[in-house]
């Protein structure tokens, strides 16, 4: 400012005064514009990190034992990788909000690495469990028991198992760190959303997280209510293709949304059911494969000391969940559809860059709270951990 205060100074009186005047204007001008940007920067520091699902809820992240937290595949399986191209959204749909309203529950909010872009900016999805496996109706005293083998990029961070929801309901299940979403969810009543997803070689990175859709079904106290209320409101067109298995101690559902813009919504008989990336009715290679060794656990012998029907079953289901054999051999690409490895055909996946990341198996009873193992890892190599105490919530949290 002293350079220009000399000329100005010599200036003859009438002259000087104006300018003076426009100087003094502009100076406010730039003084307050300068506190506006220092106090938006300040108001900027200030405001609350997006919160996480769990968080937004008032839980801690994960009441999970150390040992089955985060989980990346080990350094020298995940060496030279590139990191997967999702990218994480996690909204639940507007349209699907008003029913939650009548049971309290939270709307997922944007987390990751790209939580702070706006709604519709990098909508993403979550690569989903690649194997389920349902028993409905045919265990004594277990109405549903479900298996499930989560395959995924290592790279990818996850949590095999945390608290999604603190209450009303309770919701457990696994959380992808990219999307914010999750490929399992359980609730304290017994409700039970899993989905996988169609293997396509031109996945719409535009599209909804299909890892929103297990916790709109888990929302709901029952799963005919979930059914009825999401699937009203889901269009199917806005995911890019999965399918979903949910269900409780008295109904099981198939949801299909991989075409069209109304999901397929089949009420399933009691049976045993095996879903992999591929619908329900559809046999493949992995399907049958699967589908012969949950039903050979019904040849097994009888319960061993000490153990139940039930645990028999559970004990035979976690091995059906650690086999490596493929059921069949590598297939070629094909129209919108990618090569597949032999390894993929099999319950339990090794291959360089993806696999079977962790497992879970979920008992839901005639009354009370599900059971919950969890393995996180490779089922093969981990084991199965009961982590059904998270079912409680810490001290001084809502039950």
């Amino acid at each position: 400012m002293a350079g220009v205060a000399a000329p100005v100074a010599g200036m003859a009186a009438p002259v000087a005064a104006p300018v003076a005047e426009v100087s003094a204007a502009a100076l406010a001008a730039t003084v307050g514009v300068a506190l506006t940007v220092i106090v938006l920067m300040g108001l900027a520091a200030g405001l609350p990190r997006l919160p996480h699902p769990a968080a937004s809820a008032g839980t801690q992240v994960s009441a999970a034992p150390a040992s089955i937290r985060r989980t990346t595949a080990p350094a020298n399986t995940r060496r030279g990788m590139v990191e997967h191209e999702v990218i994480g959204r996690f909204f639940l749909p507007g349209r699907l909000r008003e029913p939650y309203d009548r049971y309290d529950a939270f709307y997922p909010v944007a987390v990751g690495r790209f939580a702070h872009v706006s709604e519709g900016s990098f909508p993403g999805n979550v690569t989903a469990v690649c194997l389920l496996i349902a028993l409905f109706g045919v265990v004594p005293d277990v109405p549903l028991l479900i298996a499930a083998n989560r395959d995924e990029m290592y790279q990818r961070p996850a949590d095999p198992v945390t608290v999604l929801r603190a209450s009303r309901p309770r919701i457990l299940g696994g959380r992808d760190e990219l999307a914010g979403g999750t490929w399992l969810a359980v609730n304290e009543h017994g409700v039970l959303a899993g989905l996988t997803n169609q293997p396509t070689g031109a996945r719409d990175p535009a599209k909804r997280s299909r890892g929103e859709l297990p916790l709109a079904f888990a929302a709901y106290p029952n799963a005919k209510t979930a059914v009825t209320e999401v699937c009203a409101r889901l269009d199917p067109a806005a995911y890019n293709p999965c399918w979903l298995l949910v269900g409780d101690r008295h109904a099981l559902f198939s949801v299909d949304l991989s075409g069209g813009h109304r999901p397929g919504v089949e009420e399933l008989p009691p049976g045993r059911y095996v879903l992999e990336n591929a619908p329900l009715r559809q046999p493949s290679a992995k399907q049958q494969r699967v589908a012969r060794l949950v039903a050979a656990l019904d040849e097994a012998g009888p319960a061993g000391a000490g153990q139940d029907e039930a645990g028999r079953v559970v004990a035979g289901l976690a091995a059906v969940l650690r086999d490596h054999q493929p059921a069949t051999g590598p297939e070629p690409p094909g129209p919108g559809r990618r090569a597949r490895p032999a390894e993929l055909s099999a319950a339990c996946v090794h291959t360089e860059r993806y696999g079977t990341r962790s497992a879970m198996i979920v008992s839901v009873g005639r009354t009370g709270e599900p059971r919950v193992s969890v393995a996180a890892g490779p089922p093969c190599v981990t084991p199965m951990l009961d982590v059904t105490a998270m079912w409680a919530a810490p001290a001084g949290q809502p039950a």
